[in-house]
């Protein structure tokens, strides 16, 4: 386990306050309408009345809701994502706004510790960073589903040590934080890099 990984067995999550991690869910076709992914701290809400997504309902969780591809925080909804102008160089117009219903869904998530950053992956796609600023507390997957048949697979990948950093992860670090958080992405792709260097830099670990 990575450090800054931390394992609550009665609850059977793993929480993150260091370094980057990166997990992968696969969801099969019968999610619902109230889908959503994301990452939440130990005082988020887990119970309420009525039929809502708990995810991105308080101040203490961040979500994508995959139903309507909206950004949910702190019980506001937000713009759509992906973004269309942001983090993105060249998005699919398939990808912006569209609720991702009916098809089974292979999705990963980027948490950026380091830098307090949340970003995406579906279907191999990478789709730039959905939130910023990011507490520095301990933060646990999330994912919420109302249908009852569903099925949610999710794997944890790997991790960047923030503990014992290469020259490789400093570099990277120090470019990134050169960079515009809500254009990163984009900047990227404008600088004179091998196409291996950018994939590093925007999407680490796929």
């Amino acid at each position: 386990m990575c450090p800054g990984a931390l394992f609550i067995a009665n609850q059977e999550q793993i929480g993150f306050s260091d370094g980057l991690h990166v997990w992968e869910i696969q969801w099969d076709a019968n999610r619902g309408s109230a889908a959503s992914v994301g990452v939440a701290t130990n005082k988020s809400t887990l119970h309420a009345t009525g039929y809502v997504s708990l995810l991105g309902l308080d101040d203490q969780s961040w979500a994508w809701d995959l139903s309507s591809s909206l950004l949910q925080h702190n019980g506001t909804t937000g713009v759509l994502y992906p973004h269309i102008h942001e983090n993105i160089s060249s998005p699919d117009p398939k990808l912006i706004g569209t609720p991702y219903l009916g098809k089974q869904l292979t999705l990963r998530i980027i948490l950026d510790m380091s830098r307090g950053t949340l970003a995406f992956e579906i279907d191999g796609q990478y789709l730039g960073e959905a939130f910023s600023n990011l507490p520095h507390q301990t933060l646990y997957p999330m994912v919420t589903a109302l249908y009852g048949d569903t099925e949610i697979t999710i794997t944890y990948l790997g991790c960047f040590r923030s503990g014992s950093d290469s020259l490789q992860i400093l570099c990277r670090r120090t470019i990134l934080q050169s960079l515009n958080t809500k254009t990163a992405a984009k900047d990227v792709d404008s600088l004179r890099l091998p196409p291996s260097m950018k994939r590093f830099l925007r999407v680490p670990l796929t």
